[in-house]
Formats: C-alpha cells, structure tokens, sequence
C-alpha cells in the first residue's frame, strides 16, 4: 500500500514538474528578459549583483529547457568571451544536474512501472558508454537538451559520466555562441566566419565520434 501511495505520489510530482516546466515556457516572455535591453539595464555593469543575477537566471532556463546557445551569447555580451564562457557552461552544467535529479528521484519508478518497454529503450541507449553517448548528442546541433536529461535521469545511466560527457560536449557551442556575443576586438566578419567553423567542425566530431561508437557495438 505504502509503495503504491509512494509511486503514486512521485507521478503527481513528475506530471506537476513537467506541467510547471512547460506553464513558465509557454506563459513567461522569456524573449523580453534575455533582450539586449534587458541585460544592459540588470546585468551590465552592475558588479556581484549583475554576475549572480544573469547565473541563477541562466540556470532556471536551462533547466526547463531555454536554448543554451542563447544564454552563451548573452553571456559574451554582458560579461566578455571569458566570463560568459564560464558563466554559461557552469549555468549548463548545474541545469543538467538539477533536471537528471529531479527526473531519477521522482520519475524512474513511475516510468519502469507505467512503460517498462520505454525504460528499455532508454537503458539500452545510455547504460552503456554513457560518457561517449552524452559527448555526442551534446556535440550534435540536434536534439532538445530538457528531453535528454529527463530521458538519461529515468534511465540507469550512471550520473557523473553523464555530467561530465555533457560538460564537454556543451564546450564547443559554448565557445562559438559566447565568442559571437562578446563583441571581441576582431573584425565582425572573421569572428562570424570562425563561429561558423567551430560550428561546423563540432558537428562533425559529433558524426565521427557516432560512427565510431556505432561500430564497436
């Protein structure tokens, strides 16, 4: 009885989580707080305050799901190449943390109980070579980051291969997008043009780093 109350209840907490999540995406003009307006008035140039402001910011957007790239730009913008580097990936990395968790403390039973063929699916994918599977959809201009949390938090996925694989497969995207925010002193062309071909040379260590793993299955 107490197992099922508890199943039950770690259900409604995983539906209410979704729900909220998609509620504030849906309902909140996120366009209108990560603005160009909006980081000059609350987070340039306003020290300590500006700096945690824009992280606790970045993590909550990140965790429901916020496309990152444009928490990396803004955050070349407020804070230079540098700082936002830092500022953005930390933000990433917690965000990933926090959305794992929630999802493996209230949503794997419930998903193993409710859809045991999915929880398969989803263990065949990342149990094994976790490291190198989140290296590569990190890497991938493809995918929804909140889905692949959710999905590796219901799975068996061993965590910190999980958050260390997407550490470094959030870096490149991180340096691309935060070196086109920060207005650095080089030509607006050529700091575009070397945008465009980091972009392009992750995406493809991101398609050779698949092949491989898809040949040693």
């Amino acid at each position: 009885m107490s197992l099922n109350f508890t199943t039950i209840f770690r259900g409604i907490l995983l539906i209410c989580f979704l729900i909220g999540a998609g509620f504030v995406i849906q309902n909140s003009d996120l366009s209108s707080v990560l603005s160009r307006e909006w980081v000059d008035t609350n987070v340039r140039y306003t020290g300590i305050y500006g700096l945690f402001l824009f992280l606790l910011l970045s993590i909550f957007l990140v965790t429901l799901g916020f496309p990152r790239q444009i928490i990396s730009f803004f955050g070349g913008y407020a804070f230079g190449f540098i700082g936002g580097f830092y500022l953005a990936l930390l933000s990433m990395v917690v965000g990933c943390i926090i959305c794992f968790t929630v999802a493996r403390a209230i949503g794997r039973d419930v998903v193993v109980k409710k859809f045991p063929s999915s929880i398969k699916k989803a263990d065949s994918f990342l149990k094994h070579n976790t490291f190198m599977i989140a290296l590569i959809i990190r890497l991938l201009p493809v995918g929804n980051n909140f889905a692949t949390n959710l999905a590796a938090g219901i799975s068996s996925a061993k965590p910190l291969p999980f958050f260390l694989g997407s550490t470094l497969g959030y870096i490149p995207q991180v340096i691309i997008f935060a070196l086109l925010g920060s207005g650095i002193t080089i030509e607006p062309e050529f700091r575009i043009t070397l945008s465009v071909i980091l972009f392009i040379l992750s995406t493809i260590l991101g398609l050779y780093l698949w092949r491989i793993y898809q040949k040693d299955k």
